[in-house]
């Protein structure tokens, strides 16, 4: 079996059955979504099924994204409601979630790669968890976009709250919190049984 047998494909209606596998599917990478347009052919994609935790570990993409290991739960979430990837949201970890668009040397620990090129690859802000104080911050980034909060440029640290808004470049960000006054994963669970 080939490295790529065990990976999700998108086999479209019309694929010759002869000639490489290439020819006849496209490789889907797991860490993106993938975008289908609408060329009139029928389209199909099929998943293997998910059988041990070796599976799933095959599956995560290496950057260091919120909720990959157990030591960094999910602490909120940012939901795009306006622009490229409307609908679509990503989850935040604890202490410093770098946010960017991806496709950088160095990946950010977020990514907003829903078709933005305006958006920094690497840091267009930061949003900062804080378990101790239970809060979150967002602190500027080392894009060239002016980011900004609640219709206010973002020239310095600020507290984010529930509901708040982020414009960075044609994506607007609406803030979710899990974590709050009200929970924080320290709540549920002793020191030594972390989640």
């Amino acid at each position: 079996m080939a490295a790529d047998d065990d990976k999700t494909r998108l086999i479209r209606s019309g694929s010759s059955t002869s000639g490489t596998d290439a020819e006849k599917t496209t490789l889907i990478a797991s860490s993106s979504p993938p975008v289908i347009m609408d060329t009139g052919e029928r389209t199909q994609m099929i998943r293997r099924p998910v059988t041990s935790r070796s599976d799933i570990s095959s599956m995560v993409s290496t950057s260091n994204a919120p909720g990959e290991s157990s030591d960094d739960p999910v602490t909120g979430w940012l939901i795009v409601v306006a622009g490229p990837g409307k609908g679509q949201y990503v989850a935040l970890g604890e202490q410093d979630n770098q946010v960017g668009r991806g496709g950088g040397e160095e990946p950010p620990r977020v990514s907003l790669d829903f078709g933005d090129n305006g958006i920094a690859r690497n840091n267009a802000f930061t949003l900062r968890y804080d378990p101790r104080k239970r809060r979150f911050k967002i602190l500027p980034g080392g894009g060239t976009n002016i980011v900004y909060l609640n219709e206010q440029a973002l020239d310095a640290p600020a507290l984010i709250d529930i509901m708040d808004v982020i414009d960075v470049s044609e994506t607007q960000l609406l803030f979710m919190p899990l974590c709050s006054s009200h929970f924080d994963w320290t709540d549920t669970f002793k020191a030594d049984d972390k989640p």
